[in-house]
């Protein structure tokens, strides 16, 4: 039941980013070419993919972007396009399995061993649609450390590591009802900002209580 580690330094690689307010379009490079090549041998074309857009990463401004832009990594499950801040990353892992547990919410898909601590696995976006569970199992999980709960993300696609502004684009549909609390921005493209430490303290969320933590 333990996983694959695809990014063993952990998160150390952004904090830089952190600590100068801006992106570190560098260490978010390095990232991703590590992730590219734990997932060599196994997903050629996944790794490749992930060099090429590692690639175009260090061809980014080195100046720290305006306003309150940070780095987010964005990922896809199913049709869902979810971006989480780069600091909340501890690792991303692909799954030797999940833990199905009896009795707990849609949004908790199971438990994993990692690095020999039981991590619930959480669909994300049965937040944002609590009609819509996911059938097929994730061919990733993103260990993510927020509101001080270690939880994994279920998801199928690395898409790229972006420069967003997590207050942009999100005002006029929280004033509409229309976007969770948790989702504190949306870009141009469908792509959901997710506040993570938002989402940990989500009334619905409580994944320690599930899970036995």
């Amino acid at each position: 039941m333990s996983d694959a580690p695809l990014d063993p330094d952990g998160p150390s690689a952004t904090s830089r980013a952190a600590s100068t307010g801006g992106v570190d379009w560098r260490a978010a490079e390095e990232r991703l070419a590590r992730l590219a090549d734990a997932l060599h041998g196994r997903r050629r074309d996944e790794a490749e993919l992930l060099r090429r857009r590692a690639a175009r990463l260090a061809a980014r401004p080195a100046a720290a972007p305006a306003g309150n832009e940070r780095a987010y990594l964005a990922f896809r499950r199913g049709e869902d396009r979810i971006a989480i801040a780069m600091e909340a990353l501890r690792e991303a892992v692909r799954p030797r399995s999940v833990l199905p547990l009896p009795g707990v919410p849609p949004h908790i898909r199971g438990v994993v061993l990692n690095r020999g601590e039981v991590v619930p696995v959480v669909e994300a976006g049965w937040f944002l649609d609590p009609d819509l569970v996911q059938a097929e199992a994730p061919a990733l999980l993103l260990v993510v450390e927020a509101g001080g709960t270690r939880f994994a993300l279920a998801a199928d696609l690395l898409d790229e590591v972006r420069s967003l502004d997590p207050s942009a684009g999100g005002a006029a549909m929280h004033a509409s009802g229309r976007l969770p609390p948790f989702v504190v921005g949306l870009a141009g493209d469908l792509l959901n900002i997710v506040d993570l430490d938002l989402l940990a303290t989500d009334a619905r969320f409580r994944v320690q209580e599930e899970v036995g933590g």
